[in-house]
């Protein structure tokens, strides 16, 4: 028989090794199933999607919901293609707010009671998401409908650079997010003709002074168009506009913060591999995806993201406007958003 002492030591030490091997055992349950969603300290698992793995899972048993199973499917297949590629470039890193240039900041639109997050691309649908965010966050009449709101950008939204840092963190970690992206090539084309185009009803670009400043960059002739009221605007073409976006030199150019934002690749605004996001729409299917999305969280059906064509007007207009483009600048755009196209599986180009 052992001495009460020996005994002691015995039974302390059997139970030393158990705890260890519980503490153990959480360690291994928590790296294989836990991801730290957001900002802070990311453990990127590939393949976890936990809201999109349990609605697919949910809607197995739905066949006569095909439609649904097909969509939840596509975005859980782009998820881990993006996964895929952020861990294969070494990508999946934490993005530390304080070290984040101001300016730098993802603008990411926060409804608190559908715990939704949005992060916003220019030239990518915003319009029509800033409204639904306006409608969620009850800043224009709850009866409006999404398609009658006006000024949408006007509208003062809150947004997640607005939270103190705990808070913030906490929003990230547990509030659904989502992005929307675009090709890069049909993006850029409508920066183009939204931004630095003629336009009738301002009698020049809407970027005035950016037009003035890449046309006396990149042409050596200023080709001064007049305005019918005996002023001279510069109204820059479409490959002075694109040697504009793919010249290192560009960013000494002084802009509005806000300007560049529209031809800036969309991983640089979003941080894709940075932010554990739950859902990853497309333009060109956004009348199916959003109204997924829209239903999964809880919104109802009469906030609801607007009727899209399935065909973009400005994939039809690629061809003209790039046929006067140069390869060599047309070769340089395409690196310059080569890993946009990597992260979100659009077709690359056929000549690249």
């Amino acid at each position: 028989m052992l001495c009460p002492r020996r005994l002691f030591v015995s039974v302390t030490l059997v139970m030393m090794v158990v705890a260890n091997l519980y503490v153990l055992h959480l360690m291994l349950t928590t790296t294989r199933s836990g991801v730290s969603r957001g900002f802070g300290d990311y453990n990127y698992v590939k393949g976890d999607f936990p809201i999109l793995s349990g609605i697919i899972s949910h809607i197995k048993a739905e066949p006569e919901r095909p439609a649904r199973y097909e969509t939840a499917t596509t975005l859980h297949k782009r998820l881990e293609a993006l996964r895929h590629e952020c861990d294969f470039r070494n990508m999946s890193k934490p993005l530390d707010f304080k070290n984040l240039p101001r300016f730098s900041w993802p603008w990411i639109y926060v409804s608190r009671k559908y715990k939704l997050l949005y992060c916003q691309i220019p030239k990518v649908g915003t319009t029509n998401w800033l409204k639904i965010f306006a409608k969620l966050q009850m800043k224009v009449d709850p009866e409006s409908k999404v398609e009658e709101i006006n000024n949408a950008h006007n509208i003062k939204l809150e947004l997640l650079s607005y939270l103190r840092p705990a808070e913030r963190d906490e929003v990230l970690r547990d509030y659904t997010k989502f992005l929307v992206v675009r090709d890069p090539f049909e993006r850029v084309l409508s920066a183009f003709k939204d931004k630095l185009e003629w336009r009738r009803e301002l009698k020049g670009p809407m970027f005035r002074k950016l037009a003035s400043t890449i046309v006396d960059r990149y042409r050596k002739k200023g080709n001064l168009t007049n305005d019918g009221f005996n002023r001279i605007t510069k109204v820059p073409r479409f490959e002075e506009f694109l040697r504009f976006v793919v010249d290192p030199s560009s960013t000494d150019v002084e802009m509005h913060y806000s300007e560049p934002r529209h031809w800036l690749p969309q991983h640089k605004l979003c941080y894709p591999c940075n932010i554990d996001y739950d859902y990853l729409l497309r333009i060109d299917n956004i009348s199916d995806e959003a109204d997924f999305l829209l239903n999964e969280v809880g919104i109802p059906d009469k906030v609801r993201y607007p009727n899209s064509t399935s065909k973009s007007p400005y994939n039809e207009m690629l061809p003209a406007y790039f046929s006067n483009v140069s390869p060599d600048v047309v070769n340089a755009l395409y690196h310059y958003y080569e890993l946009d196209y990597r992260l979100f599986g659009f077709d690359v180009p056929p000549q690249f």
